[in-house]
């Protein structure tokens, strides 16, 4: 699924992709997705090519004000160029971080990818 798979679903489900401001919400939504065994979550923000993930809201116009990125994250492009303007949490070594990806990641990410919807 992609993220913008994930956006649309959330809508037609009367609702919008997660947005995490703080370290407990964080934590609610990565202990969903361990008890699914999941290990990349869909989250509801997103970039223009041209801006910084500093200048970056959630879905909902809330400013994001909780992150735990990856170190070396964010790195807006990806190794072979690519652009990464869709954000995601991902499991990486036991531990949960946010981390700036492509739309579709299925060309290198084979697990399951979830997105937890919040209600309007």
């Amino acid at each position: 699924m992609t993220w913008w798979e994930a956006y649309s679903a959330a809508q037609r489900g009367s609702g919008h992709l997660v947005s995490i401001n703080s370290e407990a919400e964080f934590y609610r939504v990565t202990q969903m997705a361990d008890e699914y065994d999941i290990k990349v979550i869909w989250v509801g923000a997103h970039r223009n090519n041209e801006s910084s993930w500093d200048m970056v809201s959630w879905v909902t116009g809330e400013p994001i004000t909780f992150t735990k990125w990856y170190p070396g994250e964010p790195s807006y492009r990806d190794k072979d160029g690519t652009i990464e303007d869709m954000l995601a949490l991902y499991k990486i070594n036991g531990e949960w971080y946010f981390n700036d990806t492509s739309n579709d990641i299925t060309r290198y990410y084979s697990g399951k990818i979830g997105y937890v919807i919040e209600d309007e």
